[in-house]
Protein backbone atom coordinates (compact mmCIF):
# COMPACT_ATOMS: atom_id res chain seq x y z
CA UNK A 1 0.00 0.00 0.00
CA UNK A 2 1.51 3.54 -1.21
CA UNK A 3 1.22 6.90 0.96
CA UNK A 4 0.50 4.92 4.57
CA UNK A 5 2.53 4.39 7.31
CA UNK A 6 1.24 1.09 8.16
CA UNK A 7 1.09 -2.30 6.87
CA UNK A 8 -1.19 -4.95 5.39
CA UNK A 9 -1.33 -8.86 6.63
CA UNK A 10 -2.95 -11.70 4.92
CA UNK A 11 -4.82 -14.10 7.06
CA UNK A 12 -4.67 -18.01 6.73
CA UNK A 13 -8.55 -17.14 5.23
CA UNK A 14 -7.18 -14.59 2.56
CA UNK A 15 -8.80 -11.90 4.25
CA UNK A 16 -6.50 -8.90 4.69
CA UNK A 17 -6.29 -6.43 7.61
CA UNK A 18 -4.09 -3.26 7.94
CA UNK A 19 -1.62 -2.44 10.91
CA UNK A 20 0.33 -0.15 12.34
CA UNK A 21 4.04 -1.41 13.77
CA UNK A 22 4.22 1.80 16.51
CA UNK A 23 1.34 0.19 18.70
CA UNK A 24 2.07 -3.55 17.69
CA UNK A 25 5.94 -2.65 19.55
CA UNK A 26 4.36 -0.48 22.18
CA UNK A 27 2.10 -2.93 23.23
CA UNK A 28 -0.74 -0.29 23.41
CA UNK A 29 -3.29 1.64 21.25
CA UNK A 30 -2.77 5.16 20.48
CA UNK A 31 -4.54 7.65 23.11
CA UNK A 32 -7.62 9.46 22.00
CA UNK A 33 -5.23 12.68 21.58
CA UNK A 34 -3.06 11.06 18.99
CA UNK A 35 -5.83 9.46 17.42
CA UNK A 36 -7.91 13.03 17.24
CA UNK A 37 -4.74 14.49 16.06
CA UNK A 38 -4.29 11.44 13.42
CA UNK A 39 -8.25 11.89 12.22
CA UNK A 40 -6.98 16.16 12.17
CA UNK A 41 -4.14 15.24 9.84
CA UNK A 42 -6.03 13.16 7.63
CA UNK A 43 -8.61 15.70 7.03
CA UNK A 44 -5.96 17.98 5.39
CA UNK A 45 -4.41 15.93 3.95
CA UNK A 46 -5.46 16.98 0.62
CA UNK A 47 -5.55 20.69 1.06
CA UNK A 48 -1.34 20.32 1.91
CA UNK A 49 -1.26 17.92 -1.35
CA UNK A 50 -2.78 20.99 -3.34
CA UNK A 51 -0.36 23.52 -1.62
CA UNK A 52 2.85 21.87 -2.02
CA UNK A 53 1.87 20.99 -6.20
CA UNK A 54 0.93 25.00 -6.47
CA UNK A 55 4.50 25.96 -5.04
CA UNK A 56 5.79 23.64 -7.33
CA UNK A 57 3.81 25.16 -9.98
CA UNK A 58 4.58 28.87 -9.31
CA UNK A 59 8.28 28.25 -9.15
CA UNK A 60 10.35 29.73 -11.47
CA UNK A 61 13.32 27.29 -11.63
CA UNK A 62 13.48 25.93 -14.90
CA UNK A 63 14.12 21.95 -14.12
CA UNK A 64 10.53 22.85 -12.07
CA UNK A 65 12.42 22.59 -8.50
CA UNK A 66 12.14 24.85 -5.45
CA UNK A 67 13.84 26.35 -2.77
CA UNK A 68 13.10 24.67 0.82
CA UNK A 69 12.16 27.30 3.06
CA UNK A 70 14.80 25.28 5.96
CA UNK A 71 17.97 25.47 4.08
CA UNK A 72 17.52 27.22 0.08
CA UNK A 73 18.30 24.11 -1.16
CA UNK A 74 16.32 23.11 -4.47
CA UNK A 75 14.02 20.62 -4.46
CA UNK A 76 11.99 18.59 -6.48
CA UNK A 77 8.61 17.53 -5.63
CA UNK A 78 9.12 14.23 -5.12
CA UNK A 79 11.89 15.63 -2.47
CA UNK A 80 10.30 17.65 -0.40
CA UNK A 81 8.10 17.74 2.66
CA UNK A 82 5.32 20.27 3.90
CA UNK A 83 4.36 20.36 7.51
CA UNK A 84 4.49 23.26 9.92
CA UNK A 85 7.56 25.17 11.44
CA UNK A 86 8.10 25.65 15.22
CA UNK A 87 6.87 27.03 17.39
CA UNK A 88 3.59 26.92 15.08
CA UNK A 89 3.60 23.04 14.83
CA UNK A 90 0.51 20.88 13.13
CA UNK A 91 0.24 19.76 17.18
CA UNK A 92 0.23 23.29 18.77
CA UNK A 93 -1.97 24.15 15.77
CA UNK A 94 -4.37 21.60 16.71
CA UNK A 95 -4.22 21.70 20.41
CA UNK A 96 -5.31 25.46 20.06
CA UNK A 97 -8.47 24.70 17.60
CA UNK A 98 -8.95 21.60 20.14
CA UNK A 99 -9.16 23.97 23.54
CA UNK A 100 -10.88 27.30 21.81
CA UNK A 101 -13.83 25.04 20.53
CA UNK A 102 -13.82 23.32 24.14
CA UNK A 103 -13.47 19.88 22.53
CA UNK A 104 -11.44 17.17 24.84
CA UNK A 105 -10.83 14.42 22.44
CA UNK A 106 -11.82 10.88 23.65
CA UNK A 107 -12.98 7.60 22.71
CA UNK A 108 -16.71 8.51 22.26
CA UNK A 109 -15.69 11.20 19.70
CA UNK A 110 -14.12 8.40 17.49
CA UNK A 111 -15.07 5.97 14.77
CA UNK A 112 -13.86 2.47 15.72
CA UNK A 113 -11.00 0.95 13.48
CA UNK A 114 -12.31 -1.76 10.78
CA UNK A 115 -9.99 -3.86 8.89
CA UNK A 116 -8.10 -2.13 5.39
CA UNK A 117 -9.51 1.02 6.86
CA UNK A 118 -5.69 2.61 6.17
CA UNK A 119 -6.66 5.72 7.80
CA UNK A 120 -9.16 7.23 10.22
CA UNK A 121 -12.28 7.90 8.04
CA UNK A 122 -15.93 6.28 7.87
Amino acid sequence: MFDTRCFEVRRIDGSTTDFSVKPCLDGKAPSAFAETLRAMRTEVAEDIKQMKWEFFRASTHPDGKAPCALTGRLLSLEEAMIDHAPPKTFKALAERFLDGNKIVPSEALLTPTKDNQYSCRD
